[in-house]
Parts: structure tokens; sequence; C-alpha cells
């Protein structure tokens, strides 16, 4: 039995990563139609015939979601093929690190548009379709959205602003009905994390660092792409009703360390 309405549509946005492509699989198990984003048009076809091979009915749009048009876009697509839109999941991010010296106006501003301001200005875009369906929005900030870390001023803050963002938007939809959940990953086993250990420590040392990584959670190992989408389906889901403005961790007890 699935946990939403029959008919039920999602929007999720960095679907060709791992998070992404976890998150569509969960989705096509709930008998969600979903229209999915990326900008790598190869991987998000294969996430796309994932999908359809599991049964569930699938659009894509490969685009950019800090471009307003493409917002625009995207929203009238999920919409125009499936007739409502019940959940938003804000899926897309970048993990850029920099010491306080090196980071740039130009960095910060392309970490900030990713991961930040392209989630409240998609928000935005659908929200007169998900108050209809007094639908639910899951956000993805990160574990370090609620620590610090050594040259992630950037990446952490821009993390802590979508955490910030669900707080905002889940008091100022409650009335709507619509619902704002954020997850907060830790070290998960998907290209993301080798990406700033590579720029970090230099390529070549990643058993190092997954020792490293691996060393400050409960949990003595990485996650999986799977373990943080069973939490954003759950959240996007009816066995969520009563969750509104919840910054949830799924970091191995990182946080709790």
């Amino acid at each position: 039995m699935s946990r939403f309405e029959e008919g039920a549509s999602a929007l999720v946005t960095g679907a060709a990563g791992g998070i992404g492509r976890a998150i569509a699989r969960r989705l096509a198990a709930e008998n969600v139609a979903m229209t999915l984003t990326d900008v790598d048009p190869a991987g998000l076809a294969a996430v796309a015939t994932e999908v359809a091979e599991l049964g569930g009915k699938v659009v894509t749009e490969p685009g950019d979601v800090t471009d307003a048009g493409f917002r625009k876009q995207i929203v009238a697509r999920a919409v125009g093929e499936f007739g409502r839109l019940d959940t938003l999941i804000n899926n897309a991010g970048i993990m850029v690190g920099g010491t306080p010296e090196s980071i740039t106006e130009d960095s910060w501003d392309h970490i900030y548009g990713i991961n930040a301001r392209a989630p409240f200005f998609l928000v935005q875009e659908a929200l007169p379709h998900l108050i209809e369906t007094k639908g639910s929005i899951v956000n993805q900030s990160s574990v370090l959205g609620l620590l610090g870390m050594p040259s992630g001023a950037s990446y952490v803050s821009s993390k802590a602003a979508v955490v910030g963002l669900t707080w905002a938007l889940a008091a100022d939809l409650a009335p709507h009905g619509v619902r704002v959940n954020v997850v907060c990953p830790g070290t998960i086993d998907t290209s993301m994390p080798w990406t700033y250990v590579n720029a970090a420590l230099g390529s070549g040392r990643e058993e190092e660092a997954e020792a490293l990584l691996v060393a400050r959670q409960l949990i003595k190992r990485l996650g999986t792409p799977d373990e943080v989408a069973a939490v954003v389906v759950f959240l996007a889901s009816s066995d969520a009703s009563f969750m509104t403005g919840a910054a949830v961790p799924v970091d191995g007890g990182w946080s709790a360390s």
C-alpha cells in the first residue's frame, strides 16, 4: 500500500546522482509519478530507464535549477504531464571546499546559487500547486549544515541556510497545509565526499580519508544513498503527516558524537 495519494506526482532535482537515483527508485516503489531533473543528461536518462523498468511513470528535463526560466519550465512540465504536484524534493547540490583565504566571490555565489538560492525559488514556483494538493517539500542539507568543518565556509554556510530556509518555510506554509522538512546526510558513499577529499588531500589517499571519515561516526561505516532516500521519501509521505520544520540527521551518529 502506497503512503501517497493515488495519482500523486513528485518533482526531484539532482536526480542523476547517487541519492537522487535512490529517491527515484523509492518513489517508483510507492507508485508516485515523477519529473526528474539534473544537469547530467546521460545520468538522468539512465535513472529514467531504471524507474521505467520498475513500472514507474517518469519524465525527465535536463537543465540547471539556478536558471529562473528552467525552474518555471520544469514545474509546468510536472503539472502538465501528471495534472498535479504533491511533492518537491530539492536534492540538487554541490560540495566545494576552500580555506577562508582562497574562497572567491564567484565560487561563493556559485555554491549558494545551487545549494540555497535555487531551492527557495523553486519552492516559490511550485507553491500554488503544492498548496492545492496540501503537499510536502523535502530539502536536502547536510550534517555540515548543523556542524562546522575546516575549509568549508561556503559549503557549511550554504547548507545551514537550507536548514534555516526549511524552518522559515515550515512556519509560512503550515497554514496552507504544506509540510516542509530537511534531511541532513552525513558521509554517504557517493562521489561528493571524494570530490572534497581529493581537493583537500590530493588523489590517491582515499583509504586514509575513508578511515578519518568513518572514525567520526558512531556507526563505523559510510552511509548508503538508499538509507538517505528512505528518510527523504518517509518525510514526503503521509507517514510523516505530523512532521514539519524538522531537520533530520542521517549521519551514522556523527552529530551526536
